[in-house]
């Protein structure tokens, strides 16, 4: 094996890491639509005559992890946006690093941020806990 063969494994990582992170991207973008969609037909559906305390505080809590979905959403694909930008930003520094060193270039990557992570986690969470709320909700108003 030679150094071809290497840089050619490379391109492929580099080709499948793209495609990766488009798939990753709209797939949260899929879960934002359907996140403030049921959102936007939650409050506009909401009767607020319901005499419990209980059912109303479910109604609120699945509003409030369903907006703290949608604000982490946010948060996440942004970060997932200008991941290339920061990627492209290191490749800069690092070929003008090579030229002044006179070397070849090193593999660039970027690691994501502790912020995105974290949203990624926390979205997942927080829309499923929202579900399960909304469907005690619907139980609870059901009799």
């Amino acid at each position: 094996m030679d150094k071809s063969y290497f840089e050619s494994q490379l391109g492929k990582m580099e080709e499948l890491t793209n495609v990766a992170g488009d798939k990753q991207e709209s797939f949260f973008q899929q879960l934002l639509i359907v996140s403030s969609t049921i959102l936007g037909i939650l409050v506009a559906l909401h009767k607020p005559d319901i005499e419990f305390l209980c059912i109303r505080l479910v109604f609120v809590l699945s509003v409030l992890t369903l907006v703290l979905t949608v604000l982490s959403l946010v948060l996440l694909l942004f970060d997932l946006s200008r991941s290339s930008e920061n990627l492209r930003q290191a490749f800069r520094k690092e070929a003008q690093h090579a030229v002044q060193e006179w070397r070849k270039l090193d593999i660039v990557t970027v690691p994501k941020k502790k912020r995105t992570l974290f949203c990624e986690k926390f979205s997942l969470i927080a829309f499923a806990v929202s579900l399960l709320l909304l469907d005690s909700y619907a139980s609870f108003t059901a009799f």
